[in-house]
């Protein structure tokens, strides 16, 4: 059995993505048929993940201080917390534990103590620790970066998915280079579900004759920003009103269909990109020719969706790279510095590098516009940059394989 962790849970389609990719994978280079998935989402989960996966509650991702004391006490006198106990059995049971999600090891999205807490009752067990391509960084606090070293000390394996994450590690920690193998996140090899008729695409009521824009829009993007929740409420509306700007230039200055991309469906309101998607909808007046994929799609339905644009904006990371794998023209929204890696390593030898900020986006929006048609002009040049760099990235996410199966 392999245990899967650092998951929030699969609303989030970036997640759904790399655990279907994670177990497709492992199952077969490591002969595995069983998994166990520790979520903070089990019902939910265990609806939408393959048969081979038993979701579990996530004890160790408990953030008030009572259950992290009740966890240590379990870990002692395990009779004590049942849950725990019950986790901790599982996990003793595993070949290894693999902690993936991608861009949990930074200040950004708070402490890694849960983490840690997994991964040192891992060690207990004699189970491997294997981060699975990783963005590493920024740490804001010398806690962070105490909290990362450790975390390095526990772990067999931490294999980084874009070249950001390792200059950061360079230039901030002493460690080996060899010590961070690169690698490419497994969203790289997911497979797009098929529709042979393109049926979804009718069902959206898109036109097969005018190009379709596919939005990513991002309710999260601005809850990182901000002191207080007016800050935060004002930075969202003109979030909001920025998106309209892109959907009315693309719309009447690009004569493109608009498809909006609500790839994370959290619970909380705050992350729920469906609110963002309907409030732009309402702003922009029902404008007929946007449109939202408002089903309770899969990441590989979503990556379908966004194989079929002709050009792609994403504020997510998986939304971008499952449009990038499939070869469409995408222009990345930069919320941090995994956006850097991402580009830099899929356009290091092209004249475009599509790429803006959010910042950007929300206080020069008419300097984003104009860069976003300048990218959705020169969308071929892109298209071209990624056909020689799409089979290097695929063949280091396969790597990333190679690494863990030679730990299992």
């Amino acid at each position: 059995m392999i245990a899967i962790a650092g998951v929030t849970g699969c609303r989030n389609r970036g997640v759904d993505a790399l655990v279907r990719v994670l177990v497709e994978r492992l199952a077969a280079q490591c002969n595995e048929d069983e998994f166990v998935l520790f979520s903070r989402d089990v019902q939910f989960d265990s609806r939408v993940v393959p048969s081979c996966v038993k979701v579990v509650n996530d004890v160790w991702k408990q953030s008030s201080r009572v259950p992290r004391l009740r966890r240590r006490a379990a870990a002692m006198f395990p009779a004590m917390d049942r849950r725990y106990s019950s986790a901790s059995a599982l996990l003793q049971r595993a070949r290894a534990l693999v902690i993936t999600g991608g861009d949990i090891f930074t200040s950004d999205y708070g402490d890694m103590t849960s983490y840690i807490e997994i991964a040192e009752r891992a060690n207990a067990h004699n189970v491997p620790v294997i981060l699975a391509a990783h963005s590493v960084g920024p740490f804001a606090t010398e806690a962070a970066v105490s909290q990362f070293k450790t975390i390095k000390k526990l772990a067999t394996l931490i294999s980084i998915r874009e070249t950001a994450s390792l200059r950061y590690i360079a230039e901030h920690f002493d460690y080996p280079a060899d010590d961070f193998p690169l690698v490419a996140d497994p969203a790289f090899l997911l497979t797009p579900a098929s529709d042979s008729d393109d049926d979804l695409l009718k069902y959206y009521g898109l036109q097969p004759d005018m190009p379709v824009v596919g939005i990513s829009c991002s309710a999260g993007v601005t809850s990182f920003k901000g002191e207080t929740q007016r800050q935060r409420n004002t930075l969202y509306d003109d979030h909001c009103d920025a998106l309209c700007r892109v959907c009315e230039v693309v719309s009447r200055q690009l004569q493109s269909q608009i498809l909006l991309i609500p790839h994370v469906q959290e619970r909380d309101p705050g992350n729920d990109d469906r609110i963002v998607a309907n409030d732009i909808v309402k702003r922009l007046g029902y404008q007929t020719d946007v449109k939202v994929a408002f089903l309770n799609h899969t990441s590989e339905e979503f990556k379908y969706l966004l194989g079929k644009c002709t050009f792609v904006i994403a504020e997510r990371m998986h939304a971008a790279i499952g449009a990038l794998s499939s070869g469409v023209p995408t222009c990345i929204v930069r919320y941090s510095q995994k956006a850097d890696g991402l580009v830099d390593d899929l356009f290091s030898g092209s004249s475009q590098k599509p790429l803006i900020t959010l910042d950007q986006l929300i206080h020069d929006t008419s300097a984003a516009v104009d860069a976003i048609k300048r990218f959705f002009e020169n969308r071929e040049t892109i298209a071209t940059a990624l056909r020689t760099s799409l089979p290097i990235m695929q063949n280091r996410a396969r790597a990333g394989f190679d690494l863990i199966s030679n730990i299992i």
